[in-house]
């Protein structure tokens, strides 16, 4: 804050896929997906604001980061709330929002009305601040990974030939809520896959089926994994597809070293790809709380740092466009370099024929 010369930050969140990173990391609580704001002023406790006392004691008790206070708004309605916010600023205000778009429009101008001036855009500093990584964070991030990984074990175990997409995509989802998915991400395509929503397309014999699970627990901390199941018999061909996202996937975690280019790793992978066929999908990003910003693609110009999380997500589609996999894995890049948390997507699996 003395970097930003701000005495107190405003910062809005909000509980969906990467809308919830900056009030996450600071206060230690995943808000709900209707929006919460909170205030830290320099040197003391992050103070989360609810809009009632209902909501504070469900905050409470959802267990924020040590030291995180929660103030239930001063009375009912939007007013009340933002004036609630306001009254616990002092200062020069920053204002950190999860995205580049900054806090809904509505939000923004009644801020800027009780605050009587435009308040200073704090978020880049703090998305930098975010990228350092301890051990509580790796260890989270593990978790989250094998949550995923229960999902996929339990997809190959129930699903089977003539099942849906929508219904396969229903058995993973249902394995990571019961393991305490906050929020979460499924795919699963057994044609061209290109990140869509599942489809009532039955898994036909033959086929090549791609199955992501993406996840947050109550840390936040947001974890990808996705494999490919061969469902029952199939040709030469979509095997070779298959291994070819794998082999990528190897190739691309190989090069996650301290000092990298992203940019070179970014056009090394789609080299990779390309001898076979055309990505469907983007190559991968940072990872943390919440998914990251640093993109793997060849306009990027960072380096990569020891301690830094990554998905990769190297996906390939066949010469004729009629078939497209992708595989995901989650990494921490450790001074010796990149340290994945499980092997399942480096191997194809099965869905049994009946």
């Amino acid at each position: 804050m003395d970097q930003d010369r701000v005495d107190s930050l405003i910062v809005y969140g909000l509980g969906a896929l990467s809308n919830y990173g900056p009030f996450t990391y600071l206060t230690g609580h995943l808000p709900s997906n209707k929006g919460l704001y909170a205030v830290i002023r320099q040197g003391e406790a992050p103070v989360i604001i609810a809009p009632s006392t209902v909501a504070a004691q469900a905050i409470h008790a959802d267990d924020p980061a040590p030291g995180a206070l929660v103030a239930a708004a001063s009375g009912i309605g939007r007013e009340a709330y933002f004036e609630t916010v306001i009254g616990r600023s002092v200062g020069a205000v920053g204002i950190v929002a999860p995205t580049a778009a900054g806090l809904p429009y509505a939000d923004y101008r009644r801020l800027v009305r009780l605050l009587g001036a435009e308040p200073h855009d704090s978020a880049p500093l703090l998305s930098e601040v975010r990228r350092w990584t301890d051990q509580d964070d790796v260890q989270a991030l593990g978790e989250a990974v094998h949550r995923a990984q229960r999902a996929l074990e339990a997809f190959g175990q129930v699903v089977r030939v003539g099942d849906t997409e929508q219904q396969a995509a229903a058995a993973v989802t249902s394995q990571l809520k019961r393991q305490g998915s906050r929020i979460d991400v499924v795919h699963v395509c057994a044609g061209v896959f290109r990140g869509q929503h599942p489809t009532t397309e039955p898994i036909a014999e033959g086929s090549v089926v791609t199955a992501f699970a993406e996840t947050a627990g109550s840390s936040g901390h947001w974890a990808e994994l996705g494999a490919v199941f061969l469902a029952g018999e199939v040709s030469d061909g979509r095997r070779k597809l298959a291994l070819t996202a794998i082999s990528a996937l190897s190739e691309g975690a190989s090069l996650l070293r301290e000092g990298a280019q992203i940019q070179s790793i970014a056009q090394s992978l789609t080299a990779a790809i390309g001898r076979v066929g055309h990505p469907t999908i983007g190559l991968g990003h940072s990872t943390g709380v919440d998914e990251g910003h640093t993109l793997i693609e060849a306009s990027e110009e960072e380096s990569v740092r020891a301690g830094d999380t990554y998905a990769l997500h190297p996906s390939v589609s066949s010469g004729d466009r009629a078939a497209a996999v992708a595989v995901a894995n989650t990494f921490v890049v450790a001074a010796d370099g990149p340290k994945p948390f499980t092997d399942f997507p480096h191997h194809l699996h099965q869905i049994p024929a009946h």
